[in-house]
């Protein structure tokens, strides 16, 4: 009994500064992933772009002027009408492109395809592509993009935006990834 208890005494030590779980480089698996099953809220009528479900919400003149906005990501978005399945998008943060894409409702109606290019802040742009489902009817006489969607599935997005490396830190966890993005989160 005692050599059981003197060999867990000395592999305390071990233990205590053996690798924490969530320590190194991880990759996110698209197709295993778990997405948001939260509905967004879009209208896009006379002129306006509202996504009030957004955090924060958005509501803006759809002209392709750059507009305000107040989140953390982006400080200005443009929004303008392609044809009337498709609508275009552009985030700026401090005059510098951080987003941009086309927001295309499929011909039944069913559908988002989302195709964007993501500008980090270290790194090549990063290209992607997903689809939202609607989970609404329409809004009678607004732009098709108009209603309730959900997320389905994201196509495609580079590799640089799959890979954070975690580190554990006393009290939380510090997040990095190749594209600059970094993130510190304290223990509650």
């Amino acid at each position: 009994m005692k050599s059981l208890a003197l060999t867990i005494l000395l592999l305390l030590p071990v233990a205590a500064v053996a690798e924490p779980p969530f320590d190194g480089t991880w990759t996110l698996d698209l197709e295993t992933a778990q997405l948001s099953d939260k509905p967004e809220q879009i209208v896009l009528e006379d002129g306006r772009f509202q996504a009030p479900t957004s955090v924060p919400p958005i509501d803006v003149k759809a002209d392709g002027t750059d507009r305000a906005a107040d989140a953390p990501y982006f400080d200005t978005i443009a929004v303008s009408v392609v044809d009337d399945r498709t609508v275009r998008f552009r985030h700026k943060k401090d005059g510098k492109l951080v987003n941009e894409g086309t927001s295309t409702v499929t011909p039944d109606g069913n559908e988002i395809i989302d195709v964007f290019t993501y500008y980090p802040p270290e790194g090549a742009p990063v290209r992607g592509s997903g689809r939202r489902e609607r989970v609404g009817g329409t809004v009678d006489g607004a732009h098709l993009i108009s209603g309730a969607w959900r997320i389905k599935k994201v196509e495609q997005l580079g590799d640089s935006s799959l890979t954070w490396t975690f580190e554990s830190t006393p009290g939380g966890l510090r997040m990095r990834a190749p594209t600059g993005e970094s993130s510190a989160r304290k223990q509650p």
